[in-house]
């Protein structure tokens, strides 16, 4: 080898040494990022081959209650995924799904990761009296009922870490004591005790309904001869909302010689749709002195039948829930029959029986449904396979005659019967593809002696996004509605959905509750300027449900007409018949009912009709709509 050669050799290797060094840093640091890119994974539960099984919870947030308006708030939650190695690592890039303002009917937060998901049960509380506290873990107890059965918690069996203390005193506590036979139980109050603690559980029911409840109270020997007024002491609350109430002549736990010997009081029964209920037990008020003590609790459970014909009158179109409801004396106790869980709204429809008429057997029938008895215009429908046909969405009142036969030949000399439908409403409608649609029509009102509302005029409805081509025909050629306004807010707004019926777009944002009463003044304008030509273009006006902005427009226009206010309130809570959750007077119309009273007028509906005029609306549109429903009625 040549010097020459040499010289080159060691020139290269000397570049090659010193390419090396310069690419050591960057070696290192890409091994390092590729060893961090790793751990990330593994940290972000992304590893290899693993699969994923599941997600799940490892602590709860923080933060579980919520006034309406704020966002959920992740801080504390810890999210581990389960994986088939059985590996359970922390997830930090996990999803919250429609993160938007809570309200009222937010029940849950889901959170995902990849295909699984999970949801976390939330509190929203429209009080602003009432702290909003951290999380306390409790216990959910749920009792499950068979058919006709009594179904009894023990309260000695519950476990008092799991009490959910809803105020802020740091010596409130929730205590466990001895009672008479010497086992532990629950006390809700004592001299540490504040107002307002808690026991939750649950019933789950497989049918709807009859629940009678009934309690066993007990005392301590040094307060036996002590008599207590129960109502004061505990409460029992429905489904968050709803007080049941106890007996009146059952509600003193009477002074006793043997303190091993409870006393049962009973309270008023109720009826529960299918599905979960939520029952609390909380304490009304605490005490310089122990308080009796619940031992159990006894549920005795009646199944309630879908349909009992035989207990709705033959003339009535409602279902038995839906009848049994209407006759309520008191509209606010809807929680007695729904809960806003099932889809409940459509009438059973009116039962039209011409059997007695058809002594011979056949395959099929033919009926024949006029408002004549002339039969003029008629309505016939072949092929029944039964002796009677059920027609819906029938006006309050309204008068038919029918007839039914075997052959065409044998109708026009069939015996005729007559029906004049109940005149009970709220008239609510069957539209298939549509839920909670009825007519505000057939109330009384007290503007004029003896005046009824006009049907036909104004309906409310949840969307009608998934109508069907068998409930348009029912709006366009039945109901005769040429206009429809659309509540939901802007990007929902996709109409029109029907043709031959008018889309009015007056969107109204969802969770502004705040605002519905005292703002809004261009959506109540447009709306009432539509209501005002209801008698050539009758209306169907819905939000997303039919219940609170929809609820809202229904409200002030049945108060502006004269309705009183068990009329108004039922109309509005004939929602919960429908899925979209429960609606209670306590929150949103009981305000809207109080704040009338800002505005003149010795009646709700001067008062109404004047918050209306402060909407920009005139006093002689307003009077011209009372004139449109209000037959008879003169314009001032």
């Amino acid at each position: 080898m040549t010097k020459q050669n040499k010289l080159f050799y060691i020139f290269l290797s000397l570049t090659l040494i010193g390419l090396l060094i310069m690419l050591i840093p960057f070696l290192l640091f890409t091994f390092e990022t590729d060893d961090n890119n790793i751990k990330k994974e593994d940290k972000n539960d992304i590893k290899y081959n693993k699969t994923l099984e599941y997600i799940f919870i490892d602590r709860y947030p923080f933060k579980m209650q919520y006034k309406e308006g704020e966002k959920f708030d992740p801080t504390g939650l810890i999210i581990r995924a389960c994986y088939d190695d059985n590996s359970n690592p922390q997830i930090y890039d996990y999803i919250i799904k429609d993160n938007f303002p809570l309200d009222l009917y937010n029940r849950y937060i889901t959170i995902s990761y990849k295909d699984s998901s999970y949801d976390i049960e939330i509190e929203i509380i429209n009080d602003e009296n009432i702290i909003i506290m951290p999380n306390l873990s409790f216990e959910e107890y749920i009792i499950k009922p068979f058919k006709d059965s009594i179904n009894r918690f023990e309260m000695e069996d519950s476990d008092i870490s799991y009490w959910y203390i809803s105020n802020t005193n740091g010596n409130n506590k929730i205590i466990s004591r001895n009672d008479s036979s010497q086992k532990k139980y629950l006390s809700g109050i004592d001299k540490n005790v504040l107002k307002d603690s808690k026991l939750f559980f649950n019933i789950n029911l497989e049918f709807d309904s009859d629940i009678e409840m009934s309690v066993s109270y007990s005392q301590r020997e040094e307060y036996k001869n002590i008599k207590y007024d129960m109502t004061l002491i505990y409460i029992f609350i429905l489904d968050e909302n709803i007080t049941i109430e106890i007996n009146e002549n059952e509600k003193y736990l009477n002074p006793r010689s043997d303190i091993t010997k409870w006393q049962i009081i009973k309270y008023k029964s109720f009826k529960l749709s299918k599905g979960v209920h939520n029952i609390t037990i909380k304490s009304f008020s605490n005490k310089e002195f122990g308080t009796p003590n619940i031992d159990y609790i006894d549920l005795k459970t009646f199944e309630i039948k879908n349909q009992r014909e035989d207990d709705i009158p033959i003339n009535d179109f409602h279902t038995f829930l839906q009848y049994q409801y209407i006759k309520e004396s008191d509209p606010l106790k809807i929680w007695k029959y729904v809960d806003g869980n099932y889809e409940l709204s459509k009438p059973r429809g009116n039962i039209l029986d011409f059997s007695d008429s058809i002594e011979d057997y056949s395959e099929t029938y033919i009926i024949e449904i006029s408002d004549n008895q002339n039969f003029e215009n008629s309505k016939k429908i072949f092929n029944l396979k039964e002796k009677k046909y059920i027609l819906k969405n029938l006006k309050l009142g309204q008068k038919i005659y029918y007839r039914g036969a075997i052959t065409q030949d044998e109708l026009n000399k069939a015996k005729i019967y007559e029906l004049i439908a109940n005149n009970l409403g709220p008239r609510n409608l069957d539209i298939p593809g549509v839920n909670n649609f009825r007519d505000i029509g057939g109330y009384k009102t007290s503007l004029i002696e003896n005046g009824i509302i006009e049907q036909g005029l104004y309906y409310r409805s949840a969307q009608l996004n998934d109508i069907t081509n068998e409930g348009k025909e029912i709006l366009i050629n039945d109901l005769g509605i040429k206009a429809e306004i659309d509540l939901r807010e802007q990007v929902k707004n996709t109409g029109p959905y029907i043709d031959g019926i008018k889309y009015y777009p007056l969107s109204i944002d969802i969770g502004n509750q705040d605002e519905r009463f005292e703002k809004l003044e261009e959506q109540y304008y447009k709306v009432f300027s539509l209501i005002s030509k209801a008698d050539i273009n009758p209306i169907i006006l819905h939000c997303m449900a039919g219940a609170d902005r929809t609820g809202i427009m229904s409200f002030a226009l049945l108060t502006l007409l004269g309705c009183d206010y068990n009329d108004i309130a039922r109309d509005y809570l004939f929602t919960n018949f429908s899925n979209d959750g429960c609606r209670y007077v306590e929150g949103e119309f009981n305000n809207w009912w109080k704040k009338l009273s800002q505005y003149k007028g010795d009646t709700k509906a001067e008062q109404c009709k004047n918050w209306l005029m402060s909407k920009g609306l005139e006093g002689e549109k307003l009077e011209y709509i009372r004139s449109i429903f209000i037959k008879g009625y003169k314009e001032k």
